[in-house]
C-alpha cells in the first residue's frame, strides 16, 4: 500500500475511533456507544443545541457548460448559526471570525429568543415581540439559508422531524403532508450516508437526493459538503445523472455542538449603539425608540376598509338610508335635452299635410257666406 493510502486509512481509523469517543453515553449507569450513522439520523430527526456552525451557500449560474459539470458561484457570505430550543441566531459574514463592528449594512442578520423575534440592517433593529409575526418572518430566511443546514438537505422535500427509520429506509411526510418513501442509496467506507434519496409515494419516477462529502479530521459525522439535487426519469428507465436539477449546494467550515449560555450570543445589543434606531412592532402599530428613549413619532396601522353589505335589518330602517345626492351649488339648472331629429322631420311632415285641408275648410266657409248674402 501507497504512503499516502496509509495515511487515507489512518485517518478513516482515526475519525471513527474518535466518533465511537464521542458518543459514549450514560444510560443507567452502562456505556453505550452511538455509531457515526446513528449520530447522523439523530440530528436529522431532532437537532440538537448548536453552539455554532459556520457554513457557506454556493448557488448555480447559468452559464454554458461541458455534460455533467455544473459552475456553481459563492453568493459572496458566509453564515453563522447557532440553535437553541428556545433561541436562534443567524448572521451573514464577509470573512469568517469577522467582528460585530465590522458587520456591513445589508448583510443578513437575524434572530429569535423565547418566541420573539428581531432582524439588524443598517443601524436598525427590527422587533416583533407577536408570537405570530415572528413565526411568519423566521420562516423566511430560516428555510432559505439555514433550513439545509439544519434538515441535512432534505428539508426541502420532507419534514425530517418526521422521518421513521428502518435500517437504511426510511418513510416520512413531506412539506405539504403527503407521504414520502427514502433510502441511503450509498454509504460511505466509515458507514455515513454518500447519497440519501426521498421520493413521493405516489410519484417514484421523481426524486429528490443529496450528496454528502465527510472529513473525518474535521468533524466524525457532521458532512463538509451538502449538495441536494432532482432527478427524473421515463417510466422504466435509468434516472438521469446528478447534474440535472442542481440549484445549491452548502459547504460547512467549522461545527460545535453544545449549549449557548450567554443571551448576548442570541442578541444583537454587540451590533447596536447609541444612534440605533429600534422600531417595535406591534398589532396597534408601531413605535420608535433611540438612546434608550421613545421618540415622538406615531405609526398606527388603518383600520379595515369598510364593506358595502348592508345588513337587512340596516336596508329597511329610514334612518340608515342614504340620502339623495344634492345638487352642485351655484351652477345653473341643465336645459331641457332637444328632441332627436326624427322627430323634428316627423313633425314637420304632420304640419305640411294639415295644412291644404284647413285651407279647404276655410275657403268653403267663406263661399257659403258669400252665397247666402
Amino acid at each position: 500500500m501507497s504512503v499516502s493510502g496509509i495515511r487515507k486509512l489512518a485517518g478513516q481509523v482515526f475519525g471513527l475511533g474518535s466518533a465511537l469517543f464521542a458518543g459514549l453515553v450514560f444510560n443507567t449507569g452502562n456505556l453505550q456507544a452511538q455509531t457515526p450513522l446513528e449520530e447522523f439520523k439523530k440530528f436529522l430527526t431532532n437537532p440538537p443545541p448548536i453552539e455554532e456552525i459556520v457554513f457557506e451557500r454556493k448557488l448555480l449560474i447559468a452559464l454554458p457548460s461541458p455534460p455533467g459539470v455544473t459552475n456553481m458561484v459563492p453568493t459572496g457570505p458566509f453564515f453563522q448559526l447557532r440553535l437553541q430550543t428556545n433561541a436562534y441566531f443567524l448572521r451573514q459574514m464577509d470573512v469568517i471570525g469577522e467582528a460585530p463592528k465590522n458587520h456591513r449594512a445589508g448583510n443578513l442578520l437575524e434572530g429569535e429568543r423565547d418566541d420573539a423575534f428581531w432582524e439588524f440592517n443598517n443601524n436598525q433593529l427590527d422587533l416583533w415581540p407577536d408570537k405570530k409575526q415572528a413565526k411568519r418572518k423566521i420562516e423566511v430566511e430560516r428555510n432559505i439559508v439555514s433550513g439545509p443546514i439544519l434538515s441535512l438537505g432534505l428539508g426541502e422535500r420532507i419534514n425530517p422531524s418526521t422521518i421513521v427509520w428502518k435500517g437504511d429506509t426510511f418513510t416520512a411526510r413531506g412539506t405539504g403532508g403527503s407521504r414520502f418513501e427514502g433510502r441511503i442509496e450509498s454509504q460511505t467506507a466509515a458507514g455515513l450516508p454518500e447519497r440519501i434519496v426521498t421520493w413521493a409515494a405516489d410519484n417514484p419516477d421523481s426524486r429528490y437526493c443529496v450528496d454528502y462529502k465527510y472529513r473525518l479530521s474535521f468533524h466524525p459525522w457532521f458532512p463538509v459538503a451538502i449538495k441536494p439535487f432532482f432527478e427524473n426519469r421515463v417510466r422504466g428507465m435509468p434516472f438521469l445523472g446528478t447534474g440535472t436539477g442542481r440549484i445549491q449546494e452548502f459547504y460547512v467550515r467549522s461545527v460545535k455542538m453544545g449549549s449557548v449560555t450567554s443571551q448576548e450570543n442570541f442578541f444583537p445589543t454587540q451590533f447596536t449603539n447609541a444612534n440605533t434606531l429600534t422600531i417595535l412592532h406591534t398589532k396597534g402599530g408601531m413605535e420608535f425608540f433611540k438612546g434608550g428613549r421613545k421618540l415622538n413619532l406615531v405609526h398606527t396601522r388603518p383600520p379595515p376598509p369598510q364593506t358595502n353589505n348592508v345588513a337587512p335589518s340596516s336596508a329597511a330602517s329610514p334612518t340608515n338610508a342614504p340620502l339623495p345626492a344634492a345638487p352642485p351649488p351655484n351652477k345653473a339648472p341643465s336645459p331641457p335635452p332637444s328632441p332627436p331629429p326624427s322627430r323634428i322631420l316627423l313633425i314637420i311632415a304632420i304640419a305640411c299635410l294639415s295644412v291644404p285641408p284647413l285651407l279647404l275648410i276655410f275657403f268653403t266657409i267663406r263661399a257659403n257666406k258669400s252665397g247666402s248674402q
